[in-house]
């Protein structure tokens, strides 16, 4: 969850599309550490990790590699209680990029999980982060982004998002930021009819901009959350064999694997 979004910051309630995102996240960080062939532990920089709940997840999830989380809009209280709370174990989190305590070319994956859209030029910052000295020409980035500018909504506004991505337009500035794109695809199809119908609804009567987002503001009960999760992690899967045979399924949300174009 953005820090922008945080209410309480140890969050008891977790959005359902939060932890199948998660899933999502997971399951392709599993394909890729499994074609690693390095002998050593991996290095996961995960770049703005908001409240560190995902980030502390994976890293629960991977015990044998290194996660390291950034986000510069932690407090100072944010950031030592954080600090204390990961003292020992495989994740370290920072606020500022020259805290990082990384050697040259260490870090294996790059995760931008919902960010670069909250950039306004978020073609500069991709070129700044990928030529950093902790970066290697073969540093892959697993990023994910909202799909489709058409269905760019009030939620979008109130989580100072800038833009939504297709496939075709990601690619293009990741391209512009000199990135080359590996796999693209869709995933959470079916949140698509709730968001037209939600764009419907602001058309009739508009959202005021000030309340709290979607994600922040759960209040469904763990059945509900369950079932939700379920059904969005089921919904990714079948993406990914219609994906498998050539066919590709729209969906709420976008996610790229990309590297850096050769020099």
């Amino acid at each position: 969850m953005d820090l922008s979004e945080v209410v309480i910051f140890d969050n008891a309630a977790r959005h359902p599309w939060e932890l199948a995102r998660l899933k999502v996240v997971k399951e392709q960080l599993t394909k890729l550490i499994q074609k690693s062939k390095s002998t050593k532990s991996l290095t996961i920089l995960d770049i703005g990790c908001g409240d560190t709940f995902v980030v502390a997840e994976l890293a629960k999830m991977f015990p044998d590699e290194r996660f390291v989380g950034i986000d510069i809009h932690f407090t100072d209280d944010q950031l030592t209680q954080l600090k204390e709370r990961y003292q020992g174990s495989n994740l370290v989190v920072h606020r500022d990029w020259d805290q990082l305590q990384l050697d040259k070319g260490q870090v294996d994956i790059v995760l931008l999980l919902d960010v670069i859209e909250h950039i306004e030029d978020e073609i500069s910052f991709l070129k700044e982060v990928s030529q950093y000295p902790y970066m290697r020409q073969d540093t892959l980035y697993l990023i994910t982004v909202p799909a489709y500018q058409s269905l760019f909504a009030a939620h979008d506004v109130i989580l100072g998002h800038f833009r939504r991505y297709t496939n075709k337009t990601l690619r293009k500035r990741l391209q512009e930021a000199g990135l080359d794109t590996k796999m693209e695809r869709y995933f959470f199809l079916t949140l698509i009819p709730p968001r037209y119908l939600q764009l419907l609804a602001e058309k009739i009567r508009p959202r005021k901009i000030e309340e709290g987002s979607d994600v922040a503001n759960w209040k469904g009960s763990e059945f509900t959350s369950q079932l939700i999760k379920t059904i969005l992690v089921t919904d990714y899967r079948l993406g990914s064999l219609f994906k498998a045979v050539g066919l590709k399924l729209p969906g709420l949300s976008n996610m790229v694997l990309c590297q850096r174009s050769p020099s």
